[in-house]
């Protein structure tokens, strides 16, 4: 299970200065032992791959609606500006992630403000468009997931800018008893007009007594078989300029995976 941790304490200490009186008395300062102290939750998003309802591990043959066996395939996808909302209040919690499907669900944890009820939860796949093309990935840390580094292959270059959501691997499109995957297949979706927002509401409320979490399935068998149906063995690949139908089609199918818990 990959853990990415992103805490956020600038709206935590902001809450702080707000509540920390200034005691002056003939220009001593005084510390007052009872100013109150903030208190946080913390709230956790966990995304959860799964094929046929069953979460997704490495290493295991799964098989779509036309029979191909799909045993080594590689999944990741950007998720852009989540944010969560009470009440009409918005926080941002991170600007952008790099989801990676490694050996089981991606956890998100964030610090938000404690005694806090939350109804909706907001997010877009992929990379911003001010981000996007004609940007230099090397301006950002080695940490950040649009950096060379922290993109790790999801970056085709400055004019056609990065991979949103990558899904390739190899199967087996016979009906052989004994499956040879040597079938490649590879969908690399990428463009401005694939940055989608998604929005789920929510009833969870935080406290400092227990961790607050939202669940995200990833429904990765709609992949193929969503909104279009895709058989890998006649449209196994596109890397969006080369063939943007099939592209779209994909990344339609994408993006009706998604569930809240």
């Amino acid at each position: 299970m990959k853990n990415i941790v992103r805490n956020s304490f600038a709206l935590i200490c902001f809450i702080a200065l707000i509540f920390i009186p200034s005691c002056d008395e003939d220009d001593e300062v005084i510390v007052c032992s009872s100013c109150p102290v903030p208190s946080v939750s913390s709230l956790k998003i966990t995304f959860i791959p799964t094929w046929n309802n069953v979460p997704v591990t490495n290493g295991d043959e799964y098989e779509d609606q036309f029979g191909n066996r799909l045993l080594q395939f590689n999944f990741k996808t950007f998720v852009s500006n989540i944010i969560i909302s009470s009440e009409g209040s918005e926080t941002e919690l991170s600007e952008i992630e790099i989801l990676e499907v490694g050996d089981g669900a991606i956890e998100l944890s964030y610090s938000v403000a404690n005694d806090m009820s939350f109804d909706e939860l907001k997010f877009h796949t992929g990379v911003p468009p001010e981000y996007n093309v004609d940007y230099d990935p090397s301006t950002w840390p080695n940490s950040h997931p649009l950096s060379v580094q922290g993109a790790a292959g999801m970056h085709w270059g400055w004019n056609t800018g990065y991979i949103f959501t990558k899904f390739d691997g190899k199967a087996d499109t016979t009906e052989m008893a004994e499956p040879t995957y040597l079938y490649p297949f590879a969908f690399h979706t990428g463009d401005d007009a694939f940055y989608i927002e998604h929005v789920f509401d929510l009833d969870i409320a935080t406290q400092t007594e227990s961790e607050a979490e939202i669940n995200v399935i990833i429904h990765m068998e709609k992949f193929l078989h969503g909104i279009h149906s895709i058989d890998i063995r006649e449209d196994g690949e596109t890397h969006t300029g080369g063939d943007f139908e099939l592209a779209q089609q994909f990344i339609d199918n994408f993006n009706s995976s998604l569930e809240l818990e």
